[in-house]
């Protein structure tokens, strides 16, 4: 038997916004968690089929992006499509349909044993599968915040490299258009409240008999 309808949620922004922060908070609060990024790593190193293609798409870079324990060099992989987007396209359209049926495996799981779940992706909107979700959240945070944060959590990276990232993602306005809802996480704007918000929100709707209307 079914306790709830359970709402599918999608958290997504661009790097140095706060999705992790803000995930770990629903974690906490008891929602299940699937990190596309994280298993979109796991799948590349382990997933046959990507694991060719990666080969393929990468050609002669192919040497160095697997090391001798089969694990993948993502930060080579990110130097080289960054530099090459035509590469960076290839090998999207072959890691977003193997991370969704991923997801989907993952999604079984929980259906109708919890109030909602919660998918959080760097690349919801651009994955081409943020339709399937109920609901997206875009967190948000200032540029030149965004851009302190990652040099603290990734000293490895120059502002220039951060720069490049930030580039090739949605413009802040696109994201604002595209999302349900917006999460300030701009260190001013208490967080907290606006996600028991949403919490509680969810909660009331999975008790209802049909999914948001959005």
């Amino acid at each position: 038997m079914n306790l709830y309808k359970t709402i599918q949620v999608g958290i997504t922004g661009g790097i140095g916004s706060g999705k992790s922060v803000v995930c770990k908070v629903f974690r906490t609060l008891g929602a299940p968690v699937y990190d596309a990024d994280f298993h979109a790593k796991r799948l590349m190193s382990e997933n046959s089929f990507l694991i060719e293609n990666i080969q393929r798409i990468f050609g002669n870079e192919s040497y160095t992006i697997f090391n001798n324990k089969k694990q993948l060099n993502r930060l080579y992989i990110a130097k080289v499509a960054f530099e090459d987007p035509s590469k960076l396209q290839k090998l999207n359209a072959i890691v977003h349909p193997v991370v969704r049926e991923d997801f989907l495996h993952w999604k079984a799981e929980y259906d109708g044993k919890v109030p909602y779940i919660i998918r959080e992706a760097a690349l919801l909107l651009e994955s081409g599968f943020a339709h399937e979700l109920d609901c997206i959240v875009g967190v948000f945070a200032p540029e030149s915040i965004r851009m302190q944060r990652i040099l603290q959590r990734d000293p490895h990276r120059t502002e220039e490299d951060i720069k490049r990232i930030m580039n090739q993602q949605l413009p802040e306005a696109t994201f604002r258009q595209k999302v349900h809802t917006c999460i300030e996480n701009d260190g001013f704007t208490p967080i907290l409240a606006q996600l028991l918000d949403l919490h509680h929100q969810w909660i009331q709707q999975s008790q209802q008999p049909t999914f948001l209307s959005l």
